[in-house]
């Protein structure tokens, strides 16, 4: 345990807490919120945003309701779409990316508690030569979200080696499926 000080307006990483509210937190929920806000501003950064306030779909369009959560200061750039391919009137808008939250998985620590050493060892081949050796631990570890087709993958995976159970993920969280 570590413990978590208040005092400073701002969050910031100190040592191995943060400072924000007084209670107490473990070092994977600490790396855990750390890393989703890093990632999510770094999805920040590099999304597509769409200032097409006109557009009938744009209420429910994750590219333009987020751009509403945007500030100058953090965001001084954007990558928009260009309003030379908006869509006409009444046609389907080919940059829509719906507004929907899908469930991330977390870590892989106890994946292959259960397995038979021979299955976990080919599992663990096949995952890590599929996400390549610095993503596998980044998943394994919990530093990044598997979204519903990765949880599905390492599904297939562990069933093409013979096992029936269904993967063992560290912990769940919803987050906007960035597709």
């Amino acid at each position: 345990m570590y413990i978590v000080n208040s005092g400073c307006k701002n969050k910031e990483i100190v040592g191995l807490g943060v400072v924000t509210a007084a209670f107490f937190l473990s070092l994977p929920d600490l790396k855990k919120g750390f890393m989703q806000k890093i990632d999510l501003k770094k999805r920040l950064e590099g999304y597509i945003f769409c200032l097409n306030s006109g557009c009938g779909q744009s209420g429910s369009c994750l590219r333009h309701i987020l751009l509403a959560e945007l500030t100058g200061e953090e965001h001084p750039t954007l990558r928009v779409v260009n309003p030379m391919a908006y869509p006409a009137e009444g046609e389907v808008c080919k940059k829509y990316h719906p507004n929907r939250k899908v469930k991330v998985a977390w870590g892989l620590s106890r994946l292959y508690d259960d397995m038979p050493l021979r299955t976990a060892r080919a599992v663990h081949a096949m995952l890590e030569a599929h996400f390549s050796h610095t993503q596998y631990y980044r998943y394994r570890n919990g530093l990044i979200g598997f979204s519903p087709t990765e949880q599905a993958y390492v599904a297939s995976v562990c069933r093409r080696f013979g096992w029936k159970e269904p993967p063992r993920f560290d912990s769940y969280t919803e987050d906007y499926d960035w597709g």
